[in-house]
């Protein structure tokens, strides 16, 4: 998956731009990742939804409402379909719309959005395997640990590995 290289590498300029409050190079950079991972991936990979997903959090970040809430239904109904109903990734898409919707005070659509999030199951919690040697505190998650699953890096980090 070499292909998928270089929307990592876009994915992660986008972050570092987007902290430093560069959001017009984000944008660009960030369409430029999703383009790839469409040709790589196909228009209906939750992958391409998690792409879509985040350049619609970073249009809305710039108060561009009206351009990100296509995209953020688009994320939605991708993963719906591939993932089913309940996957997290498909709360996490919820999340967003409805939270968009409410910041357009759109609330007659915002409000089934949320009510359906509280119907959710949450996920089951995820600890890393225990080191081989030494010590180590099964109370909390470790702070090295992979990134959620509707996370960039860890979609990269997978496609990329041998």
């Amino acid at each position: 998956d070499s292909a998928v290289a270089p929307s990592c590498v876009a994915a992660g300029a986008v972050a570092l731009f987007a902290t430093r409050k560069r959001f017009e190079e984000s944008v660009t950079s960030y369409r430029r990742a999703l383009e790839i991972r469409k040709k790589v991936l196909g228009e209906d990979d939750p992958d391409v939804a998690t792409s879509i997903n985040n350049l619609a959090r970073l249009l809305q970040a710039q108060n561009k409402l009206d351009e990100a809430e296509p995209m953020l239904r688009r994320a939605l109904a991708i993963v719906e379909n591939a993932l089913g109903e309940n996957h997290p990734k498909v709360a996490t898409s919820l999340n967003n719309l409805a939270d968009l919707l409410e910041k357009q005070n759109k609330l007659a659509e915002a409000e089934p959005l949320f009510r359906r999030l509280k119907t959710m199951r949450p996920p089951a919690r995820r600890f890393r395997a225990p080191a081989p040697t030494g010590a180590v505190s099964l109370s909390r998650p470790s702070p090295t640990s992979s990134a959620p699953s509707g996370a960039m890096g860890s979609s990269c980090a997978d496609r990329l590995a041998p």
